[in-house]
């Protein structure tokens, strides 16, 4: 159930009723439940949205126990509304230039940053060896091991990017 205002094109009369959806097999359309009023000027559409609310919470509390009073429930409305306005009024107190920030600092943390010092920890990093011409094999095999650990799917699919955030393509199987 939800609050509807309706209007009409040649009348200054706004319309406040309490509606549900019905769905009809594929089709949902809309039941006037109840029609609480019409207002003329903002505050009486006010009062009888505050109104449509309550009736609205009983009409629910009807079907399900409820936690809070529709008395209660308006009241909190009507407080989060004034501190809403009020929270408003402050905010424009906090003009921030976006150009003046600077980054302190950044924390990481992620599959590569986490599970690659482990990597690096076991010694599988020396797996490898032959200094700097194996490095670059060195960081594919890390990727491929670290692909398996997030993804532990089969080879076909890693090889066809499922990658956990790393790009590299290679053709063939892994030993």
């Amino acid at each position: 159930m939800f609050v509807r205002i309706k209007t009409t094109p040649n009348s200054p009369k706004r319309y406040v009723q309490i509606v549900q959806s019905v769905r009809k097999g594929n089709k949902v359309s809309q039941k006037i439940v109840r029609h609480v009023g019409f207002a003329l000027d903002n505050s009486e559409l006010e009062q009888l949205k505050n109104l449509a609310e309550s009736i609205k919470s009983k009409l629910e509390q009807e079907n399900q126990r409820v936690l809070f009073s529709p008395e209660e429930l308006s009241k909190v409305k009507g407080f989060v509304r004034q501190s809403q306005v009020e929270g408003e009024k402050d905010i424009k107190a906090y003009h921030v230039n976006l150009k003046d920030i600077l980054e302190e600092d950044r924390v990481i943390s992620g599959i590569h940053d986490i599970y690659g010092l482990l990597f690096d920890e076991m010694g599988y990093d020396k797996v490898l060896s032959g200094g700097s011409r194996q490095s670059g094999l060195v960081k594919i095999f890390k990727d491929i091991v670290l692909a398996r650990v997030t993804c532990s799917e089969s080879q076909k699919q890693i090889s066809h990017g499922r990658d956990a955030g790393r790009r590299f393509w290679y053709n063939g199987a892994v030993a």
